[in-house]
Parts: structure tokens; C-alpha cells; sequence
């Protein structure tokens, strides 16, 4: 099965039971599938603000970070892809 059915079938399988994924998941699996594309949300967790960020390269490959605001996101997913050339 292709990674992109078996996030589809998550999707899908999370929207049928209604659990506790957010937005950005479905059952653990991220659903940032579209390359280039990035998507965010904000969380707290005692006390603490932090932003979940997750990027899909144009090659596909899933970028996914936490800091406490979308700039530092960025800013991670920017040397990330320094690095990587």
C-alpha cells in the first residue's frame, strides 16, 4: 500500500471514529501530504504555548518540528533545508 493510501485510510478511519486527532493527524500519521505544503497549530501544555509544524518537501520528505512560535518554526525548517542541500 502507498504512503499516500495509508494516510487517506487513516484520515478516514479517524474521521469514523471521531477520536482525539487533531487537524494535522489522523491516528499518529501526519496529513501533510501535499509537497510544499505546511501546516501548524498552536497547543498548551502546562502553561506553555507551543506551535506543532509539520512541511512536505517538493521531493516529499516530512519536515516536523515544536518551538514556541511559527518564526522559530520556520526558522527550523529553513537550516533543516540548508543542511540537507
Amino acid at each position: 500500500m502507498k504512503q499516500v493510501d495509508r494516510i487517506e485510510n487513516a484520515i478516514s478511519n479517524d474521521k469514523k471514529q471521531k477520536n482525539m486527532a487533531t487537524k494535522m493527524t489522523a491516528n499518529g500519521v501526519s496529513t501533510t501530504i501535499a509537497q510544499g505544503q505546511e501546516q501548524y497549530e498552536k497547543s498548551r501544555y502546562c502553561g506553555r504555548v507551543s506551535i506543532q509544524y509539520d512541511y512536505r518537501t517538493s521531493d516529499g520528505e516530512l519536515f516536523s518540528c515544536s518551538a514556541p512560535t511559527l518564526k522559530a518554526c520556520r526558522a527550523k525548517r529553513d537550516k533543516w533545508m540548508q543542511e540537507r542541500g
